[in-house]
């Protein structure tokens, strides 16, 4: 994964755009998931820009008490220790 590209919304300091390169679905749906859930982040949506172009953009907004890239680290955060958690346990059902 290439380094995510944050822009912030001109009109709103709490809302933002981050564009990512070399990513799909997978990561765009899990996100946007995984956001929605976060207590501070009331509208949280992905699309592809392009069926021929590898790119994914995460829209975020949260509610006015965190900024987009606190939401989305402490949100990325969650999901590498819940992947962890998974490896962990399939590793020990598959006695690795």
């Amino acid at each position: 994964m290439t380094t995510p590209v944050f822009t912030v919304d001109k009109s709103n300091p709490y809302a933002g755009v981050i564009s990512y390169t070399d990513e799909d679905h997978t990561l765009g749906n899990t996100l946007r998931h995984y956001l929605l859930q976060h207590p501070n982040v009331p509208l949280a949506a992905y699309r592809m820009t392009h069926p021929l172009k590898n790119e994914m953009t995460v829209s975020v907004v949260t509610d006015n008490t965190k900024s987009v890239p606190e939401v989305v680290n402490e949100t990325l955060d969650q999901l590498v220790i819940l992947c962890e958690d998974l490896q962990s346990q399939l590793s020990r059902q598959l006695s690795i």
